[in-house]
């Protein structure tokens, strides 16, 4: 009895976590956070002057990168193995759905967690540590919403072009913070690639 008191208690834990987790929807509420964070401390002095805080702060984005880097790795080997990631690793039901266009939504997704999550650690990387440098960027954000939302788009733009490795050079690295996004950006552009072609076979031993 006791036993199945606890796996029926493991049970419900796990299904209201499954329930109320969503890794895009975390990815997003984490990085509107700390983008929030680093806007409104940018001139203060807890943020300005060294301290664990401002670390803290640029390692939350960092990790969330990091760990999309696994999650397309963990894709990669689901294709080789199962030959399919949406609907054998993750079971998700295709229903009246393609079962392609299931596939690819969860590719895109990665490709926008990574993009978006990117761009949280650049933007924190560049306002706390100037951890990038170009023409191109504008001054330190100010409190004002206007610098805060350009300044971020052009980390965006940063991410986009590090991500498909074209690098126009007009913004870049400055320091080990800002290599440290740029290296795990274009790892996550790798692991897409091989996705990509994981896929690509997968698909031709299915109609073998």
């Amino acid at each position: 009895k006791e036993a199945c008191g606890l796996r029926r208690a493991t049970a419900w834990v796990a299904s209201v976590f499954l329930a109320g987790y969503r890794y895009k929807r975390l990815t997003f509420l984490v990085g509107l956070w700390t983008v929030v964070v680093a806007s409104v401390g940018c001139h203060a002095l807890w943020f300005t002057s060294p301290g664990t805080h401002k670390v803290l702060l640029y390692a939350l984005p960092t990790f969330v990168l990091g760990m999309n880097c696994l999650l397309s790795l963990e894709a990669v080997f689901s294709y080789a193995t199962l030959r399919g990631y949406a609907t054998y690793f993750h079971m998700l039901p295709t229903r009246n759905r393609s079962r392609l266009l299931l596939e690819i939504r969860v590719v895109t997704d990665r490709i926008v967690t990574t993009i978006f999550s990117g761009a949280v650690a650049a933007y924190v990387a560049y306002v706390g540590f100037n951890g990038l440098e170009g023409k191109a960027l504008v001054t330190t954000p100010t409190a004002n919403a206007f610098h805060i939302v350009e300044t971020f788009l052009q980390m965006v733009y940063w991410a986009t072009t590090t991500f498909s490795t074209v690098g126009y050079g007009d913004i870049s690295p400055a320091n080990g913070y800002g290599q440290l996004v740029a290296f795990l950006i274009e790892i996550q552009a790798l692991a897409v690639l091989g996705i990509v072609f994981a896929s690509l076979f997968a698909s031709r031993d299915q109609a073998r």
